[in-house]
């Protein structure tokens, strides 16, 4: 019965991922699940990092949860764009197809490089002020001279820098075969493209 449900639910979101972005455009989608994840697992995080219950009962968790992603989903749709935009112009022939898997593997690399980069900044400004970013980073990014030598005096950015792009690497290594397979033309098996 269970295992019935597992299949008919992993059926069922199959077929939404290929109407929804269908080929090229499953890059896109892509980057939006990728982005989605990372913010929910950033605000499931911080709530257990906060450890302050009263803020966020467990009963209202399911809420809030919904409107965050409700909200990630408007932001993660900017995020994509790009993406969809690439795809759309993108000429759909035999010889852009090594191009455009290289830009679109580069291109999602250093979004989930950005994004997995947000998310831990978010959990360092937490720790530093008990909120999420709000008028405090716009401060950061107006005096980035005295910010960054601060930052520099007080965290070893090497080893965080190259721990979100081990991250960003990770991340990549679960979802370059299907950018691959997205990049292709249509119509075209991957042994017939040109070298």
């Amino acid at each position: 019965m269970v295992a019935d449900f597992l299949t008919a639910l992993r059926d069922r979101a199959r077929s939404l991922r290929a109407h929804a972005f269908p080929g090229r455009f499953r890059v896109a989608g892509i980057v939006l699940a990728a982005f989605l994840l990372i913010s929910l697992a950033t605000r499931l995080g911080l709530a257990v990092f906060n450890a302050d219950w009263s803020i966020a009962p467990p009963w209202r968790l399911g809420a809030i949860l919904l409107t965050g992603v409700l909200y990630d989903l408007a932001a993660g749709l900017w995020w994509a764009l790009p993406f969809a935009l690439v795809a759309w112009l993108w000429p759909d022939s035999p010889r852009g197809a090594r191009p455009l898997a290289l830009l679109a593997l580069l291109a999602t690399g250093a979004t989930f490089f950005v994004l997995a980069f947000a998310a831990g900044a978010e959990f360092v400004f937490w720790n530093e002020f008990a909120t999420r970013f709000n008028f405090i980073a716009v401060d950061y990014l107006i005096y980035t001279r005295e910010v960054i030598g601060n930052i520099r005096e007080s965290y070893a950015v090497g080893p965080i820098i190259a721990g979100v792009g081990v991250a960003a690497l990770g991340m990549l290594a679960l979802v370059w075969r299907p950018i691959v397979h997205a990049t292709r033309p249509a119509g075209i098996a991957p042994c017939d493209l040109p070298r």
